[in-house]
């Protein structure tokens, strides 16, 4: 398993649509060979926790970025923080996403997600391999 407990900020990642898209409501998932795929977790830096994301080897997190929320919307957490996602080998691979607090914030609970990955042989449509 890799982690990647860095806050890289990779533009460049984003600037293609994904061929599948993630969230925290997503259990498991299919996507091609050279695909990717974007995963994009709620969160709020203010509250002190920090999200810390670890893939299997077929999987490799090529940009991640936080998204704050428009500050007119009343919303629970002020953004998203999203990981771009490249599929590098076939098989069954995963992804985790744990929301740990920082230092000794003994009061805030850890969340961990995970999204089972199927990466198929077929490469994505768009022929930007």
């Amino acid at each position: 398993m890799q982690s990647n407990t860095g806050y890289t900020i990779k533009p460049e990642a984003f600037e293609v649509s994904p061929d599948v898209y993630a969230d925290e409501m997503t259990r498991e998932i299919t996507m091609p060979l050279h695909g990717t795929m974007l995963v994009s977790y709620p969160w709020s830096p203010e509250d002190g926790r920090y999200w810390r994301v670890g893939v299997t080897e077929g999987l490799y997190v090529t940009g991640d970025r936080y998204v704050p929320s428009p500050a007119d919307i009343p919303v629970e957490v002020s953004g998203t923080r999203e990981w771009m996602v490249k599929a590098i080998a076939p098989g069954e691979n995963t992804f985790i996403g744990t929301l740990r607090p920082r230092g000794n914030s003994w009061n805030q609970e850890i969340v961990q997600l995970k999204i089972d990955v199927l990466i198929t042989e077929e490469s994505p449509e768009s022929g930007n391999i």
